[in-house]
């Protein structure tokens, strides 16, 4: 873990000189040294001034009586503004590279091929100097406008995406049941109940037939869904409402000093699903009948690669019907699906969340991309394999860096249809 974060604090650093090298070869080619000297300082007084913040931020969170799940939240203040510093610097740092390859090969070219001198020499001046640190400060002030909006607006800009899937074997009575399908609230990070209240409105006016949630209800502990019970208890769909534990909800990522603590918590987290009125499917499941037909929904304790816990029992799930001719099943981590789900054809519809697309993504012209795509290969939407269909949800909050830029906030709507 040490070794990470020296890591990540020495890219950092080693970025951030190098941007602004380019920054000082941009003020320098200003015929106005004033404006060019108050640009150098600037980027200083910024460092500074983040680090005096972060240091006071710190100790202020550190000694408040705020409920532990507050000072974690406010945390995010920190990380909020390591963004809006440093994304756009970081923006910068590949028209510095290019400008520097370009300096370069000026150099090789007119020692090494004289005749060429003169052709290559004309690249030494203002005009491919500036326009490609013209072209990077662009840049960087773009990446910062979206910072300031995935921060302002981007994080709670929740959308609704509608997703048709046809089957062979669905019940002839269950074509066209709607499914609305929420992942990863993470409510603990919500300072506005509205905010959270405003996104399951945005549900109750689909009307759904019925309401799946793949975990992650919480970031750290219980209380931190507290306050949202009666607002997500107000959600009555025809067919109910059913959910699964994220690795949030199985309480890793806070360190408990004793199993004693952990475990009163853990029991704290069901009841507080139950209150919300989910039916939570831990390494179960139940049928849905309409007329003569039933669909099965089965669902597992969060199960993911290391280093996240194995706590989903696939086995235990389906039993005593491993063969039962039409499954839905809820896995908060899509690295379940790939592991141990693919191959076993009557699993029809596997539904998880977990990655939030990194709540950072690009989905502009028919280009979908994510840097999630580089951690798991089902990052977000819809896959299949065989017949069997997977939909990874980017996830209706945000944890850590308190933003989504390009990777809105998602509530899916999903309709079963019979081939």
């Amino acid at each position: 873990m040490i070794t990470n974060i020296l890591l990540f604090l020495s890219t950092v650093i080693l970025l951030n000189v190098y941007a602004f090298r380019g920054i000082c070869i941009l003020a320098g080619m200003l015929k106005n040294n004033w404006l060019g000297k108050i640009i150098i300082r600037s980027y200083f007084i910024i460092d500074i001034l983040f680090i005096i913040f972060s240091l006071v931020w710190i100790i202020i969170v550190r000694y408040s009586e705020w409920h532990d799940f507050v000072r974690y939240r406010n945390y995010f203040y920190i990380s909020g503004a390591f963004a809006l510093i440093y994304f756009p610097r970081f923006a910068f740092v590949p028209f510095v590279f290019i400008n520097d390859l370009k300096t370069f090969f000026v150099f090789l070219t007119r020692k090494a091929i004289y005749p060429l001198k003169n052709l290559f020499g004309r690249l030494k001046g203002f005009s491919v100097a500036g326009l490609l640190l013209s072209s990077g400060l662009l840049v960087s002030t773009a990446v910062f406008l979206m910072v300031v909006y995935g921060i302002s607006i981007g994080k709670t800009n929740f959308k609704i995406n509608e997703v048709e899937i046809h089957f062979d074997a669905l019940p002839s009575s269950f074509d066209g049941l709607t499914i609305a399908h929420i992942s990863d609230t993470h409510l603990g990070s919500f300072k506005c109940k509205d905010n959270v209240i405003r996104g399951l409105n945005k549900i109750a006016c689909q009307e759904p037939d019925l309401i799946l949630f793949t975990g992650d209800l919480i970031n750290n502990e219980a209380v931190e869904a507290a306050p949202f019970i009666d607002a997500f208890s107000d959600l009555e769909p025809p067919y109910g409402k059913f959910s699964v534990l994220g690795n949030h909800d199985l309480g890793d990522y806070r360190r408990w000093y004793m199993i004693e603590e952990k475990d009163p918590d853990m029991d704290a987290v069901v009841e507080v699903y139950r209150k919300m009125g989910f039916d939570l499917l831990r390494n179960r499941h139940v049928f849905l009948y309409n007329g003569g037909d039933s669909i099965m929904i089965a669902g597992v304790d969060s199960w993911g690669l290391p280093p996240f816990e194995k706590a989903g029992d696939l086995k235990e799930a389906l039993s005593p019907h491993h063969n039962y001719e039409f499954i839905i099943l809820l896995s908060h981590d899509p690295s379940h699906w790939a592991e141990k789900i693919q191959g076993r054809e009557n699993i029809r519809l596997t539904l998880s969340g977990h990655t939030h697309g990194m709540q950072f993504g690009i989905n502009i012209c028919g280009i979908r991309w994510s840097p999630a795509k580089y951690y798991i290969p089902y990052w977000k939407g819809l896959y299949r394999y065989n017949g069997q269909y997977l939909y990874v949800n980017p996830g209706f909050g945000f944890v850590g860096m308190p933003l989504r830029i390009g990777m809105p906030p998602e509530i899916t709507m999903i309709t079963l249809k019979k081939e």
